[in-house]
């Protein structure tokens, strides 16, 4: 069984039932899901938490399903996903849950574009079903959807549907004069000419969204635009250029504490010097990796401490 598979064996194994256990496997089921370095997974974690916690049992299947509905999303088994979409949307309407319902066909609607690979569904799935949801009243719940659709189209590979969409959530964060979800934006864009193989405006798209995390301080947001753009250097085989970007991204992550990514930079610093042919120049942040995977053995014990996933633009 792969760590998926057992981050979802946990989420089956909550009852709806025994309240005294559910909080207790909930626990167990969050661990996983960190082991897993997932943020979504996370994410439906506290929801459960919260929801296992106030609500009736029966409510708390329907959310349970979504859960599991979203990990098989996440895992592309969208027939799976779908069929426990389906189930939440039974116990929804049974419930009147009028939320639920929305949240449940609307998840349908996403993972039947995904299954009929048809990617002009996918508006009607995301913006038509969502923006209709908020009543086109919260800007931000926009851009999020707008967004989202933007990655919808990168997973399938759509790239000119995918800019469309980050080029749009731009316009509507420059609207609003919202410097972090420009950034954010413009990230998705540097992403996306990436994948494309045109650097030129990835790194230009990069270096806007560099400039307005660094107004914001926003030491993730540059971390993690550091790191993009060392992605761009290196598949140039500027192996000198990303190798120095990794450095800016680790010294941030290192300020922040933030583990898993500190193990991922040193992963890429290694992977850069050894394509220079600098075998020297990786001996520290291999032994860096290795004493900051010792320290998550000591916070989150589990069985895939040596494989935490290598970051990709994707």
């Amino acid at each position: 069984m792969d760590e998926s598979e057992e981050a979802k064996a946990y989420i089956e194994e909550l009852t709806s039932v025994d309240y005294g256990q559910i909080k207790e496997q909930l626990n167990a089921y969050f661990k996983k899901s960190t082991c897993l370095n997932d943020e979504q997974l996370r994410i439906w974690g506290h929801r459960l938490l919260n929801i296992a916690e106030d609500k009736s049992s029966l409510y708390f299947k329907g959310w349970r399903l979504l859960c599991l509905a979203d990990s098989s999303r996440r895992n592309k088994d969208y027939k799976t996903s779908l069929r426990m979409a389906k189930m939440a949307l039974a116990t929804f309407e049974e419930l009147k849950d009028i939320n639920g319902i929305e949240i449940a066909k609307g998840m349908m609607r996403i993972l039947d574009a995904y299954i009929s690979e048809e990617p002009e569904k996918l508006n009607t799935a995301i913006l038509v079903h969502f923006i209709k949801q908020q009543r086109g009243e919260d800007s931000k719940e926009i851009f999020r959807a707008t967004y989202n659709l933007g990655d919808v189209y990168l997973g399938l590979n759509d790239f000119s549907n995918a800019l469309k969409c980050y080029m749009q959530a731009f316009q509507m964060a420059s609207n609003e004069n919202n410097k972090s979800e420009k950034a954010a934006a413009l990230n998705k864009m540097g992403i996306t000419y990436e994948r494309q193989g045109d650097s030129i405006n990835a790194f230009g798209t990069y270096f806007t969204a560099l400039d307005l995390y660094e107004e914001l301080v926003d030491k993730k947001g540059m971390a993690e635009t550091h790191q993009n753009i060392g992605l761009v250097y290196f598949s140039e085989k500027n192996y000198g250029r990303a190798i120095n970007s990794y450095l800016k991204a680790l010294d941030l992550f290192q300020a922040l504490d933030s583990k898993w990514q500190i193990v991922e930079c040193c992963r890429l610093i290694v992977k850069g010097y050894e394509n220079w042919g600098w075998w020297e120049g990786r001996a520290q942040y291999k032994v860096l990796e290795k004493n900051v995977l010792e320290e998550i053995a000591k916070l989150e014990p589990c069985p895939t401490l040596n494989s935490p996933p290598v970051p990709t633009n994707n």
